[in-house]
């Protein structure tokens, strides 16, 4: 089963316009074997949304890359261009660890504030506040 293609924002933007950056740091090998991810090269130039333009975003697309970066790999990439997950057909576990970067005028994923103390959010600098999208 595949991962329908998506894109890591909250609405279509502007080609050049990007907003959101995502990481995925691999303990692991990346295989076609153990469900490596699934990117669409150029993608994020157009600004169209996969579910908008593709008639089923689950199956393959004939332009995609399977990313197959060895254990120890970081890989980055532009959160606008269509991806998504693969399938693991194999009996182990395929470790990875995903970081999104957005601008500061963008929702996080993850609402930080709600899990940050009083007590170290008052330790913050407010330019640390700001970097952190924290809202007091």
């Amino acid at each position: 089963m595949l991962q329908k293609l998506h894109v890591d924002c909250y609405e279509a933007v502007s080609p050049g316009n990007h907003l959101v950056c995502n990481s995925i740091w691999l303990p692991d090998d990346f295989s076609k074997k153990n469900g490596a991810t699934r990117i669409v090269p150029g993608t994020h130039l157009t600004g169209e949304l996969p579910q908008d333009v593709l008639p089923n975003p689950e199956a393959q697309h004939p332009d995609e890359v399977i990313i197959e970066p060895p254990a120890g790999s970081v890989f980055i990439f532009n959160s606008h261009a269509w991806h998504g997950g693969t399938a693991n057909h194999t009996n182990k576990s395929r470790r990875s660890i995903h970081s999104y970067f957005c601008r500061s005028d963008q929702p996080q994923q993850v609402d930080q504030s709600r899990y940050v103390k009083a007590s170290t959010l008052e330790r913050l600098s407010p330019a640390a506040i700001k970097m952190l999208g924290l809202s007091i």
